[in-house]
């Protein structure tokens, strides 16, 4: 006869959470015609069992019925009794009963059919609820069941592939790898699908993508009209870096019969592609779709999945307040379904939206609530991530202190699971921390650290990121030849990988290199590509950070009237966004301006402002993030005392010029210190002891031109030449 699909259980299960329907429940006529809208199915497979007599005589009665979905009628059913030890057995002849009673062969032999099974029947009760706890949102209760399954039959493959499932969704990955290993070894009975998909399984488990790929394109060729095993070949391809691989397979999906090439999860993969590949707006439309398709089919978990994606694309698209109502209608619908873990993601992306706004002490509240949800559910990698985003928020409140507090504590939840890729995107997040506190040594270790790990794991990403953190660093450092080869290469990596907001960042570093190269063609190439790109994602702290490097460059030509309006929108984006330390840079590039552009007494009361608001309460206790910005203050002072004779020392200031020097030079800022000093000499020619300070001057420039900091060289040389 014609062959028979069945629908995933997780879709059943689903499906079950979305209509309310308990395992116990036979359902009405309108609930069939619903879970056939919503399946796709043609017919219905119900049934009971009844356990009579107690001990080693209990027997087992199963009566198991086929109803068509389109009609509401019974079609037949089977019966089957006996020993509680012949479960296995009653299970299968009914399925070739109802298998026979429409008119469909076996795919496989009855042997290889109970052998996916346990054969124990302690363990066959608490793998099934193990199953039904773990689709039911419940993965700590899943893992209890299922060690416990894994105890009572410790040689069975399926119990092992479901305990690497359960945690994965707990977040332990060295321990779900390693579930998934012993489900592979132990896998050799089963039936041919079956064996593959726990292959499948351990390849994704593992981040072995290609294999990840070949398995389900086997799998999808081999059963084509098998929705699952399509959607399964498209995420390993998005997760493996193929996205435009996921496009077309998606395509192909979209070509199955009727229902199954409406089916909402179809869009949701589309809207998963689109965000690999930085199409923001496919990826909002694809979300909205399926949205609107899930809504259609009574789905609320899918209808809550599809605003999750569609809050995330509308905050990459700068709609943060279209984010959050997403994000908000996304969490009421998890909260409604019990899924405790979907709405610590709807939090996460709704504080991510605040985040963007401006609104930090909202974002911390929503990514607080986040955290509590992900600890109730014991999901530790998502304690982890929250831990991380809490930490994100306090350094860019100017909370280093409790910034470092909270990415030590992630640190300790990953070493816990054994996330080895999570512990290195922490680390290096760190180390940007560690950089605003003036620890550049430390902030080049955990980036060492994390680059290492990333090329262990193959991680294209995280490589990219951390080049882009270390050249960065090396800059500061005075490394730029160093720097100039790292920013080349995480640019590259970007590129590659789609991702365009990376992409941006990585040529606003390399743009600021160049300036510092004195090649101010390169800066600007750089700089006017970052800025359209970082627009054109919407990225607006990516793009304050590139119109601050535009100022850095106008000035170096004395194009006084786009230096201001840069710096102007740029304070604007940086207020708007929250980020204090940031808005303080911008303030000093406006006093630049002024100082540069002969405005100086103009400028003088914000250079004040900025002196006595970084000093009050401070005393001998000077934050390294605080000494920064003296640097800078007393950097913009030493050029001020340049212009206006006898101009006095800015008051709040807590550091001597030379003082200042020495902590840049200590803590490793070589090309603020060079800077610095050649200001500091250049203030000192006012004075006299002129062939002393072109000495001085002379040997600066020699310094800077070694490093390959040719603007500060030529600036030296220039003032040099003046005495």
């Amino acid at each position: 006869g014609r062959g028979l699909r069945t629908i995933s259980a997780e879709d059943v299960a689903r499906a079950g959470v979305d209509l309310g329907l308990a395992a116990t429940d036979q359902p009405s006529g309108d609930v069939i015609a619903n879970l056939r809208s919503r399946l796709g199915t043609d017919f219905l497979v119900l049934g009971s069992y009844t356990v009579l007599g107690g001990g080693e005589s209990a027997t087992v009665r199963l009566a198991v019925r086929i109803e068509d979905a389109a009609k509401a009628e019974t079609l037949g059913e089977s019966v089957a009794t006996g020993g509680e030890q012949e479960l296995f057995q009653l299970v299968s002849k009914v399925g070739t009963d109802l298998r026979q009673l429409l008119g469909s062969a076996a795919r496989d032999s009855q042997a290889a059919a109970i052998a996916s099974a346990p054969t124990n029947p302690r363990a066959a009760r608490l793998y099934s609820e193990g199953l039904l706890k773990l689709r039911s949102f419940e993965p700590s209760a899943a893992r209890e069941l299922l060690e416990q399954a894994a105890a009572a039959e410790p040689g069975h493959p399926m119990i092992h592939a479901a305990l690497a499932q359960t945690w994965a969704a707990l977040g332990f990955e060295q321990r779900a790898e390693q579930e998934a290993t012993r489900a592979l070894e132990q896998g050799a009975g089963l039936p041919p699908e079956e064996r593959l998909g726990v292959e499948g399984l351990a390849a994704e488990l593992h981040r072995d993508w290609p294999r990840a790929q070949e398995i389900y394109a086997r799998l999808w060729t081999a059963f084509p009209d098998d929705l699952e095993y399509g959607l399964r070949l498209t995420r390993s391809q998005i997760d493996g870096g193929r996205p435009d691989a996921a496009l077309l397979t998606i395509a192909a999906l979209r070509a199955l019969p009727d229902p199954d090439r409406g089916n909402p999860r179809i869009d949701l993969a589309e809207s998963a592609a689109a965000l690999a590949i930085s199409d923001f707006a496919l990826q909002r439309d694809a979300a909205a779709r399926a949205a609107s398709r899930a809504e259609a089919l009574n789905a609320p978990l899918l209808v809550a999945e599809a605003r999750l994606r569609e809050a995330e694309a509308l905050r990459r698209l700068g709609d943060s307040a279209g984010a959050t109502a997403a994000s908000e209608s996304s969490r009421r619908l998890f909260v409604a379904a019990g899924d405790r873990a979907g709405e610590a993601a709807a939090l996460t992306v709704a504080a991510a939206a605040l985040f963007e706004r401006g609104d930090l002490e909202a974002a911390r509240a929503a990514n607080g609530e986040a955290l509590d949800r992900f600890r109730e559910v014991g999901d530790r990698r998502g304690v982890a991530r929250s831990l991380n985003s809490l930490a994100v928020l306090s350094r860019n409140l100017g909370e280093l202190g409790r910034a470092r507090a909270l990415y030590e504590e992630a640190l300790q939840v990953l070493a816990e699971v054994g996330d080895r890729r999570g512990t290195a995107y922490t680390r290096n997040n760190l180390a940007a921390a560690s950089v605003e506190e003036g620890r550049l040594q430390a902030a080049r270790r955990e980036v060492t650290d994390a680059l290492t790990v990333f090329r262990q794991l193959n991680d294209p990403s995280g490589i990219a990121d951390a080049l882009l953190n270390l050249g960065t660093i090396e800059h500061q450092q005075g490394e730029l030849v160093a720097a100039q080869q790292h920013l080349e290469e995480a640019l590259a990596k970007k590129r590659d990988l789609g991702q365009k907001m990376g992409e941006a960042a990585a040529m606003v570093a390399l743009g600021s290199l160049a300036i510092d190269r004195g090649d101010l063609a390169s800066a600007g190439n750089s700089l006017e590509a970052a800025t359209a790109l970082a627009r054109e994602t919407a990225s607006r702290a990516v793009l304050s950070n590139a119109l601050a490097a535009q100022v850095e460059m106008a000035l170096e030509s004395d194009d006084f009237t786009h230096a201001r309006m840069w710096a102007e929108e740029s304070i604007a984006l940086r207020r708007e966004l929250g980020r204090r330390g940031k808005v303080d840079e911008s303030r000093l590039l406006l006093a630049r301006i002024g100082l540069e552009s002969g405005e100086v007494r103009a400028v003088l009361p914000d250079l004040e402002a900025l002196a006595s608001e970084g000093s009050p309460g401070r005393g001998a206790a000077l934050s390294f993030a605080s000494e920064g910005l003296e640097i800078q203050l007393l950097a913009a002072a030493a050029a001020l005392a340049t212009e206006i004779a006898g101009a006095r020392p800015l008051e709040g200031l807590a550091l001597e010029p030379g003082q200042a020097i020495t902590v840049a030079t200590t803590k490793g800022f070589a090309i603020q210190a060079l800077e610095l000093e050649m200001l500091r000499l250049r203030d000192r020619s006012r004075d006299g002891g002129g062939g002393e300070v072109a000495a001085g001057l002379r040997r600066i420039a020699a310094a800077a031109s070694e490093s390959g900091a040719l603007r500060i060289a030529r600036l030296a040389e220039t003032a040099a030449a003046s005495l």
